[in-house]
């Protein structure tokens, strides 16, 4: 039986607590519960087919463990249905079926790896090392399984809390603590106890992903993507990711911009970055396209009630220094300019006023 590792963890006064057996009927309010939370993470060990009905068959399940993802909660592996064959294949094959059902619902497969019931030998050990996990085991078991030894729900509650309150006073650097979203009592009573009352936030110890502790937040999926709670976007933007693998912090005040990866081989274009504001009231559908008139040319998309939304490119050909049209670098979350967003690099003539003087009063007639 393999029970203990040693670990090199990287976070200091960090507490990791994971969730064995889900996704289940109880792990949404579980999630929800930690979202409600601020500066909470978790991780999640999960499996496609343990407790019926099974997590493979239930959407509701599913979105669960998606909504987790997306949250920057981590998710992990627990195999397939909760057991390891003694035949390299069959042990392969239930990882590798459990990495493809994550990837179908998340979208990233896994590297973090826990052994049900902590049973893992040398042999097991030697396999997932080969085939590239990060195995994870605990050190501190609250045992919220076991109702027999404790003979009721209520005396496993207590039972679990006086463990954890005798191990919280030691105040070491961290904590790997395991549990199970499978058990009411565990979601409704235990899990909120240690980050409510049992005054290890008050005393500063974070609530961290294990990869995280691991100093290997990047690590956490093989895609090497990596997910942040944004409490100033609508949840269903709640995770915002980069094509290049890079994050929007949402507490942050400028919205960091895609990579441009124009900026080597083009030095001539200008790239703007300079906090281009959100404006979900702008909405239209009249579209006015290329606009030529002493080489300004001018895609003016969405406008409405002299408001213009999105790409204004302005084609420069009096200007030495300037060899192709200004681009504006893509915002991720939306692309919407005021009046003092807009950039001109040349006076406007008379005739160019007159022309969308003219083209204003016409949007006026149709519409």
């Amino acid at each position: 039986m393999y029970r203990t590792k040693n670990y090199s963890f990287n976070c200091k006064v960090s507490i990791m607590y994971y969730f064995d057996d889900g996704p289940h009927r109880y792990t949404n309010d579980l999630i929800d519960y930690m979202i409600s939370k601020q500066d909470v993470k978790i991780s999640f060990f999960h499996v496609a087919k343990l407790h019926y009905p099974y997590a493979e068959d239930v959407s509701e399940y599913q979105e669960a463990m998606k909504k987790a993802h997306d949250h920057g909660f981590q998710i992990a592996s627990h195999t397939y249905s909760h057991k390891i064959s003694d035949d390299n294949d069959e042990f392969r094959k239930s990882l590798v079926d459990m990495d493809d059902f994550i990837e179908d619902i998340t979208g990233d497969r896994p590297r973090y790896f826990r052994a049900p019931k902590g049973h893992c030998n040398e042999k097991c050990q030697a396999n997932l090392e080969k085939w590239g996990y990060q195995l994870i085991q605990w050190d501190t078991d609250t045992n919220d399984w076991d109702l027999e030894t404790s003979g009721s729900i209520e005396q496993r509650v207590e039972d679990s809390i006086d463990f954890l309150k005798k191990s919280f006073a030691e105040e070491r650097d961290n904590y790997l603590i395991l549990m199970h979203d499978s058990q009411n009592y565990t979601v409704n009573e235990i899990a909120p106890w240690i980050i409510e009352k049992s005054g290890m936030k008050e005393k500063g110890y974070r609530f961290v992903t294990v990869a995280e502790c691991l100093g290997d937040k990047d690590g956490m999926y093989t895609s090497g993507r990596t997910y942040i709670d944004d409490k100033n976007v609508d949840n269903d933007l709640s995770a915002v990711i980069f094509e290049n693998g890079t994050i929007i912090d949402g507490d942050s005040d400028v919205y960091m911009a895609r990579e441009n990866e124009n900026n080597e081989d083009n030095n001539n274009n200008i790239n703007i970055n300079d906090n281009i504001n959100v404006n979900d009231s702008i909405n239209d559908n009249d579209n006015i396209d290329d606009y030529d008139n002493n080489n300004v040319n001018e895609n003016i998309n969405d406008y409405d009630n002299n408001n213009i939304n999105d790409n204004i490119s302005v084609n420069n050909t009096d200007y030495d220094d300037i060899d192709s049209p200004l681009n504006f670098i893509d915002d991720p979350i939306s692309q919407n300019l005021d009046s003092s967003s807009i950039i001109s690099t040349k006076p406007m003539s008379f005739l160019s006023i007159a022309m969308l003087c003219i083209f204003s009063i016409i949007l006026i007639i149709i519409n």
